[in-house]
C-alpha cells in the first residue's frame, strides 16, 4: 500500500498551483488522515467539475484513497470508472499507474485470476497506443503473478518477451527484473540448472545497476537454489551476501526471506542452535511490518515447525503448525461475490455519469439529489443492519435454546437413570454382601458390574451430550482415559496420538466413535494376550482415520465367527457414513482401521 502512497503524493504536489483547483483539492482530498477531512474536499472537488478530464481525476483520486483506508471494494468501483476516462484522454501515465495499484490490490487478496485479466488487458491497450516500455513492465508482473499462480511455464514466456526487448535498451535494472522472474519460474518448476544459469547471467550483467532489494533478491534465489539441490556450502555463502546487503537496506522483509533459509540451512547441518537463532529473527522480522506479504510469515511458520518437531518439542511444533495453518489459509482466493460486485460497478457507473452530466449542465439542485441520495443510502444501510442484528439474535437464540436442550437431556440422565442405576447397584451389593450361597454371590457380582458398566457408559454419553464443542484432541483424551482403566494393573502399554487438523465432532458422531474405540480396546485387552495397544488418530482432506492395533497373539478372520462386538462396530461405521477395516492373522497381531467423513 505504502508504494501507492508515495506515487500518488508525488503526483498530488505537481498539482500545488496558484488557487483552490480541482487538482488541488483531490490532492488535499487524499492526503487527509481522516474520512470526514477527505469527503469534504472531495464535494469541494466535486462541485468544481467541469470537463472531462477534471472527472477523470476526481475517480483516479477516489480510487487511490479506498486504497489508502483499505476499502478494496470501493476502490474496484472506482477504478472501474476512472480507467476507461484515462483512456479517453490518453492520459498513460495515470492509466498505467492505476493498473499497477489495482494489481497490487488482487495479490494482496489472492485474486491472481483477475490479476492475469487486469494485465493482460493493459498489455493490449499499451500494444494498441505504442507504449512499448508499459507493455514490457506489464510482461514482467504478468510473469511474476503466473509465477506465483505455479503456472512457471506461462511465467518464464512472458518474462523472456520482456527480457527479448529489453535486452536492446539501456533500461538495465528492468532487465535484471525480468531475468530473476524468469530464473525463479525455472527454479520452482523444478530446473534448477536453468534457474541458475539466469540468475548468474543478472550478477555478470551487474547487481550493482539495481536496487539493493534487487541483489539481496538474486542473491537469495541462488542461495535458495543451491539450498534444493542439497549444497549446503554454497547456499549458506550466497544467502550471507543477501543478508549483508539486506541488513544495508533495512529490508524488513528481505530480512524475514533469509533468516529463514538460513535457519533451514542450519536444520539440515544439524546446527540446531544456530538453527534457533536464524529462525526467530526470521520471525522478528515477518512480524514487524503489518504490511509484509502473507507467505512471508507463512514460511517462517513451517519452518519453526519442522525446527520443534526436530527438537521433540510437540507443543512448540503444533503451536506453529496452527499458525502456519491459519495463514496458508488466509491465503487461498477470498474472492467477492461477482454478481453482487457487478450490480454494484454497473450502479456505481449509472451514478457516476448522472453526476457528470449533472455537474456539466451545473443543475441548481444537485446538491439536494445529493442529499436524498446519501438519505437513501443511510437509510438502506439501516434496514440491512437491522436485518443482520435480527438474524444474529435468533442464531444466539437458537444455540441457546440447542444448548439448554442438551444441558437438560444430560441433567435428566443423570437425576433419573443415573440415580437409578446407583440405587440398583447398591441394592445388589448389600444382597452379594449378605447371602452365603457362593452361586448367588457370584451372580450378584456380575449383575453389579453390569451396572456400573451401564453407569460408565451413561456418564460418556452425558459428557458427549453436554459438552458444546468436542474437537478430536479432547476425544483423544478421553479415549486415553478410557483405555488407561481397562489396562490398569495388567501391564499392558497403551499409546494414543493424533496427527492433523483438529476438527470439531457432533456429539452424536463423537458418541459412535467412542465406542467403537471402547469395544476395540476391550477386546484386545480381553483376548489378544498383548503388550501394547496403540490408538492413531489422523484428521486430513475431510477424512478422519482412527486405527487401533495391538501386539497380540491375533486370530484368523476365515475361521473366526464374527460375534455381536464386531457387529455392532460395523454397523456403529456405517451409521457415520464410513468404514470398518480388520487386519489380525495368528501371531501377527490385530489392526482396526475406522474411516469416517468429517
Amino acid at each position: 500500500m505504502r508504494r501507492y502512497i508515495q506515487l500518488l503524493f508525488i503526483l498530488c504536489t505537481g498539482f500545488a498551483v496558484s488557487g483552490k483547483t480541482v487538482k488541488q483539492v483531490l490532492g488535499d482530498a487524499y492526503l487527509c488522515s481522516t474520512d470526514s477531512c477527505a469527503y469534504r474536499n472531495f464535494e469541494l472537488a466535486f462541485n468544481q467539475i467541469e470537463n472531462d478530464t477534471h472527472a477523470a481525476l476526481y475517480d483516479y483520486f477516489k480510487f487511490f484513497y479506498a486504497i489508502k483506508v483499505d476499502q478494496l471494494d470501493s476502490a474496484d468501483i472506482f477504478y472501474a470508472t476512472s480507467q476507461p476516462q484515462m483512456a479517453r484522454l490518453k492520459n498513460w501515465y495515470l492509466y498505467f499507474n492505476s493498473l499497477d495499484a489495482k494489481v497490487n490490490t488482487l495479490h494482496d487478496r489472492g485474486m491472481y485470476d483477475e490479476a492475469v485479466l487486469v494485465l493482460k488487458e493493459g498489455i493490449k491497450t499499451a500494444e494498441a497506443h505504442n507504449e512499448e516500455i508499459e507493455k514490457v513492465l506489464l510482461q514482467i508482473r504478468l510473469s511474476y503473478t503466473y509465477h506465483d499462480m505455479g503456472l512457471y511455464e506461462n511465467g518464464i514466456v512472458y518474462g523472456k518477451r520482456a527480457k527479448k526487448y529489453l535486452d536492446t535498451t539501456q533500461h538495465t535494472s528492468q532487465l535484471i527484473n525480468a531475468i530473476n522472474a524468469i530464473a525463479i519460474c525455472f527454479d520452482d518448476w523444478g530446473k534448477p540448472d536453468s534457474a541458475l544459469h539466469y540468475h548468474y547471467l543478472n550478477v555478470e550483467i551487474g547487481l550493482e545497476k539495481t536496487s539493493q532489494w534487487g541483489a539481496s533478491s538474486t542473491y537469495n534465489n541462488i542461495g535458495n537454489t543451491y539450498l534444493k539441490l542439497n549444497n549446503y556450502d554454497s547456499a549458506e555463502k550466497y544467502l550471507k551476501i543477501s543478508l549483508a546487503v539486506a541488513k544495508k537496506a533495512e529490508n524488513v522483509n528481505q530480512l524475514a526471506t533469509v533468516l529463514n533459509n538460513l535457519g533451514m540451512i542450519s536444520m539440515k547441518k544439524e546446527n540446531m542452535e544456530q538453527a534457533k537463532f536464524y529462525l526467530d529473527s526470521a520471525l522478528y522480522y515477518a512480524e514487524l511490518d503489518e504490511f509484509a506479504p502473507l507467505e512471508k510469515r507463512r514460511d517462517v511458520y513451517l519452518s519453526l515447525t519442522d525446527f520443534f518437531e526436530k527438537m521433540g518439542n510437540m507443543a512448540g511444533a503444533f503451536k506453529y503448525q496452527r499458525l502456519y495453518y491459519q495463514y496458508r489459509d488466509s491465503m487461498q482466493n477470498v474472492k467477492q461475490v461477482e454478481r453482487l460486485k457487478n450490480l454494484e460497478i454497473a450502479a456505481a457507473e449509472s451514478k457516476r455519469s448522472q453526476e457528470k452530466a449533472e455537474a456539466q449542465l451545473k443543475i441548481k439542485n444537485r446538491n439536494l439529489w445529493l442529499v436524498i441520495t446519501a438519505f437513501v443510502v443511510f437509510l438502506l444501510l439501516a434496514v440491512l443492519r437491522q436485518l443482520y442484528l435480527k438474524r444474529k439474535q435468533e442464531e444466539q437464540e437458537a444455540l441457546l435454546r440447542l444448548q439448554t436442550e442438551r444441558l437438560r437431556i444430560s441433567r435428566d440422565l443423570h437425576d433419573n437413570i443415573g440415580a437409578e442405576l446407583t440405587y440398583i447397584s447398591s441394592v445388589i451389593d448389600q444382597k452379594s454382601y449378605a447371602t452365603k450361597d457362593p452361586e448367588k454371590k457370584a451372580e450378584y457380582v456380575q449383575l453389579s458390574n453390569s451396572s456400573r458398566l451401564a453407569m460408565s457408559q451413561l456418564r460418556e454419553t452425558i459428557w458427549a451430550i453436554k459438552t458444546e464443542e468436542i474437537t478430536l484432541e479432547k476425544l483423544m483424551l478421553k479415549i486415553s482415559d478410557l483405555s488407561q482403566k481397562y489396562t490398569s494393573g495388567l501391564g499392558i502399554k497403551v499409546d494414543v496420538k493424533s496427527s492433523g487438523i483438529n476438527p470439531v465432532l457432533k456429539p452424536a458422531r463423537v458418541i459412535n466413535v467412542f465406542r467403537i474405540c471402547q469395544e476395540a480396546t476391550n477386546n484386545a485387552v480381553k483376548y489378544s494376550n498383548c503388550d501394547t495397544i496403540t490408538i492413531d488418530a489422523n484428521a486430513e482432506d475431510d477424512q478422519l482415520v482412527i486405527c487401533i492395533a495391538d501386539d497380540g497373539q491375533g486370530f484368523d478372520l476365515h475361521t473366526i465367527k464374527e460375534g455381536y462386538g464386531l457387529k455392532n462396530m460395523r454397523e456403529r461405521a456405517e451409521e457415520l457414513g464410513g468404514t470398518l477395516e480388520i487386519k489380525s492373522g495368528p501371531k501377527t497381531g490385530t489392526q482396526l482401521t475406522l474411516s469416517i467423513p468429517i
